[in-house]
């Protein structure tokens, strides 16, 4: 039995890498001895990668468990994607190393190439340098592959995608009861600027001036910074809904009620868990062009719009207003009904014991 350390963020806060997380360890700890060491950061923040000094004693607190990385065969990393992202893992990797541990780094979106692209070049060689010490890397897709191979061996660079949570997974009676008549729209993730989210709720107003009759339901984390100014368009706009956390259940059900799923997000993003999860329940999808995108789906059966374009997403909801295109729907779900939980665990537990 593999003695294997998880180090990374786990709920709560819920985002789509500390649910994969704790999918992964659930799978794990079914053949192999696993421990966890929680990145998380308690409190939810707009600021993706953002740094102050509250987080710095927090991580160099979790830092005095990275000694006990000798009990361990194999150590996996979701690696940041900013400098502190990278640096705050940097002590385990060394006593990883040092050790001689199978280190495992895997990247869960695809912004770290580009950070380290803009860094000074002091930065550039402690980040190459802390990188390259570990055995292998994972990413969710081929386009990504850049994000790590400027560090490690193309060869020692593995893909895999992203799942989707076994239990939303809908059946053939389900899918028969959904409604495709009426525009019912769905967000779910965090209610973030960088996500796009003032350019849906704008374009939702619009659309209600248009006097077009649908229904929008939303639910994820807001940041105490944008909380107030979210809210103030649930508050004008009877239309639209904010349902908070869900999870399980909840999840399913939301995205069960809904036929059109929008992601306008103008991060650079990996593979959006979210739009995953909305495929398998027979949603269309309204999103941000993605390089991940295209590497599982055909470009056909999605509305690409583009960034910090509130217009283009009238214009793709309107089409969905006056029909949806159920063929499309069905093609993104064949993509990716192989995207499975078990199949995940799989894949990621075959290179935590290549060593």
């Amino acid at each position: 039995m593999k003695k294997i350390l998880l180090v990374g963020p786990f709920p709560k806060p819920i985002t789509g890498l500390s649910l994969a997380n704790e999918v992964l360890y659930k799978g794990l700890i079914k053949q192999n001895d696993v421990d966890i060491i929680n990145m998380s950061y308690s409190k939810f923040e707009e600021v993706v990668g953002g740094f102050n000094i509250y987080k710095m004693f927090y991580f160099l607190k979790l830092n005095l468990y990275f000694f006990k990385s000798y009990k361990y065969d194999s150590i996996y990393i979701t690696i940041g994607q900013s400098f502190f992202g990278v640096m705050k893992y940097a002590l385990l990797i060394l006593t990883g190393r040092l050790f001689n541990k199978n280190i495992v780094i895997h990247l869960h979106g695809n912004q770290l190439k580009g950070m380290y692209d803009n860094l000074t070049f002091i930065k550039k060689i402690i980040i190459k340098r802390i990188l390259s010490m570990a055995n292998y890397g994972i990413v969710l897709s081929n386009s990504l592959k850049k994000n790590l191979t400027f560090c490690l061996k193309e060869e020692n660079v593995f893909i895999i995608n992203n799942f989707i949570e076994d239990d939303l997974f809908i059946s053939d009676i389900e899918y028969n009861l959904k409604n495709y008549n009426d525009l019912r729209i769905v967000y779910i993730g965090n209610l973030m600027t960088e996500k796009g989210i003032f350019y849906l709720l704008d374009a939702l107003n619009m659309l209600q001036e248009k006097n077009i009759i649908f229904k929008a339901r939303f639910a994820g984390n807001i940041d105490g910074d944008i909380q107030e100014k979210v809210m103030s368009y649930f508050e004008r706009n009877k239309d639209l809904e904010y349902l908070g956390v869900v999870r399980n259940k909840d999840k399913k059900d939301l995205l069960l009620w809904a036929n059109t799923f929008v992601f306008p997000s103008y991060l650079i993003e990996g593979l959006p868990l979210s739009i995953l999860e909305a495929i398998v329940t027979r949603n269309t999808i309204i999103t941000t062009k993605h390089q991940s995108l295209n590497d599982i789906l055909d470009e056909e059966n999605l509305f690409f719009v583009n960034k910090n374009s509130d217009e283009e997403i009238v214009n793709a909801l309107l089409k969905q207003a006056i029909e949806i295109d159920e063929q499309k729907i069905l093609n993104n779900y064949n993509s990716i009904k192989h995207f499975t939980e078990s199949k995940f665990v799989s894949e990621v537990e075959k290179i935590l014991h290549l060593k």
